[in-house]
């Protein structure tokens, strides 16, 4: 961008000087180098690994959630929304360092913190109906009963167990 128009827009009357300023910070992370992370160069089964989901899965994830495919965060921190989706499931996945992540996201712990915690409260914002109450028109005594033939099937000593608070098999209980 031409350093010179955005002076001129200012002094034409068009923007204030605050606007300016804060344009001109968005103009500079905009020039940020972008995160390392690049979907194409990983395999599907690295990312049913990483994230419990396939490549395909992935993209029918973020149109189902209403992921941007830019996300801006209330730090004006700029990330893909693909990438911030997988950073939120990579997080949701397995316990993990923010350190540990910087080698796969390529960003600093800080701006993943911050993006990690900005589109888990996109999610939450956009679909907390849902996701505070189990009760839901589509759960019914048959869909809970499939579920439960389901986690039998796959070997599960329980034949009334419809879902698991952690989503890893670590005893949590007695």
């Amino acid at each position: 961008m031409d350093k010179k128009l955005p002076v001129a827009i200012c002094e034409e009357g068009d923007i204030d000087e605050e606007e300016l300023v804060h344009l001109s910070q968005l103009s500079e992370q905009a020039k940020m180098r972008p995160g390392d992370f690049d979907l194409d160069t990983i395999s599907n089964q690295v990312c049913l690994e990483d994230f419990r989901f396939s490549k395909s899965q992935l993209f029918l994830l973020q149109h189902a959630l209403e992921i941007p495919d830019i996300m801006y965060t209330d730090s004006h921190h700029i990330i893909p929304g693909m990438e911030a989706l997988c950073l939120l499931l990579k997080r949701l996945a397995f316990p993990n360092r923010l350190c540990d992540l910087e080698k796969i996201f390529g960003r600093n712990r800080t701006v993943l913190s911050r993006c990690f915690n900005h589109t888990l409260k996109y999610v939450h914002d956009k679909f907390c109906g849902r996701l505070e109450t189990p009760v839901q028109p589509w759960i019914d005594a048959d869909t809970l009963e499939l579920w439960a033939q389901a986690v039998s099937r796959k070997g599960s000593p329980y034949d009334r167990c419809v879902g698991f608070i952690d989503g890893t098999n670590i005893e949590i209980c007695r």
